[in-house]
């Protein structure tokens, strides 16, 4: 049987959701970066006597060579370089030529399969070009009831692109779709609400 009632249940779960997406951004930004200041401007003030009058640090000051400020600020930016690779979807070589994207269901979320841009990825951002047609096919992995739905921005299915649910495991389904800019995210429409969806990028010409 089809889930009924979701048009209220996704408009209530989107306002939920970004409440509490905002709030978590918040708090994450916020408390590491004051920490840090309060214990710099500490330091500064303690004059716990780590330097004599001449200015020389005592034997028990800090060490390490000069180099080692540098070595680890190298290591901090290769780590964020990599990072922003890793989670930032771009257009471009990594998606030029896709046709079909295949991801995993489970209720904890989809995984990406391919293309190789999204391999492992949880609920991986979708970079698609408008008027391009896209097989989007995914396998039931843990035996619970799936479907696929693409949303627009008001948690409305975008031109009856949705399939009925399943629950073989191991079994799959496909979605033939043609890209357009309403596309907003990739849905399962009874596990939304636990996580299972991700975005949708249009690439601008």
């Amino acid at each position: 049987m089809r889930y009924t009632g979701h048009v209220s249940r996704r408009q209530t779960l989107r306002l939920t959701a970004g409440t509490a997406t905002t709030a978590l951004v918040a708090g994450c930004l916020g408390g590491s970066e004051t920490s840090g200041e309060d214990e710099r401007a500490d330091g500064d003030s303690s004059g716990d006597g780590d330097e004599d009058p001449a200015g020389e640090p005592d034997a028990d000051g800090p060490t390490g060579g000069p180099d080692d400020g540098d070595e680890n600020e190298t290591e901090r930016t290769n780590a964020t370089e990599a990072d922003e690779e890793r989670d930032t979807p771009t257009g471009g070589e990594a998606w030029t030529g896709v046709e079909e994207i295949v991801l995993s269901a489970t209720t904890a979320g989809w995984t990406g399969i391919e293309p190789k841009r999204i391999e492992g990825e949880t609920n991986p951002a979708l970079v698609l070009a408008p008027g391009r047609e896209y097989v989007l096919t995914w396998k039931n992995a843990d035996g619970q009831p799936h479907n696929v739905e693409i949303w627009d921005d008001n948690g409305e299915v975008v031109d009856d692109y949705e399939t009925e649910l399943m629950a073989t495991e191991g079994a799959t389904q496909s979605l033939e779709i043609e890209a357009d800019e309403r596309m907003a995210e990739y849905v399962c429409e009874i596990h939304a609400d636990w996580g299972q969806c991700g975005r949708i990028e249009i690439e601008r010409p």
